[in-house]
């Protein structure tokens, strides 16, 4: 469920309005800025931001695209990869943990009762019996009944479609 932090008088008021960016400078129209959440959210004033959409996009890129901000995040990526061909080899990691508690069934397991993800521990954060569990819930239920039937029929399909 969203929250509505306006009502449609509001949103009529904000057609015509016209707000400052605070770095070009120019007087723009309201939906020329990004909305940002009430300070109270029982406030029903509709808050934008104080820099128009185009700057905020461009000091976005500008940062990303810095050499230094390029490199770290390569890094970080050829760490992870890195990190997880040893955990797959079976090379023992140091600051990788050998046990978590699952956020189901709050138990303490080992990492083995725990799928593969791309996390900070590179496991799921449900077990595999609560994950199962979950699965087999879901599929009980009118619309996971429907997802199973239209999986079904795909995989059907292109079976049938390979011969």
């Amino acid at each position: 469920m969203t929250k509505n932090y306006h009502n449609e008088a509001a949103e009529e008021m904000e057609m015509f309005a016209e707000k400052e960016c605070n770095k070009c400078e120019l007087t723009k129209p309201l939906n020329k800025f990004y909305k940002r959440s009430p300070i109270h959210p029982n406030d029903y004033e509709i808050y934008r931001r104080p820099v128009c959409k185009a700057c905020t996009r461009k000091v976005n890129h500008d940062y990303a695209n810095q050499p230094e901000v390029v490199a770290a995040r390569k890094q970080r990526l050829i760490d992870m990869r890195d990190e997880l061909e040893d955990y797959r080899l079976g090379v023992v990691v140091s600051n990788l943990p050998t046990h978590k508690i699952c956020r189901s069934c709050e138990i303490d397991q080992p990492l083995t009762n725990y799928a593969l993800a791309a996390t900070a521990d590179y496991h799921r954060h449900v077990c595999m019996k609560c994950t199962t569990a979950q699965r087999n819930r879901y599929h009980k239920t009118p619309k996971g009944i429907k997802a199973l039937a239209r999986r079904r029929a795909r995989s059907r399909q292109q079976y049938e479609e390979r011969d």
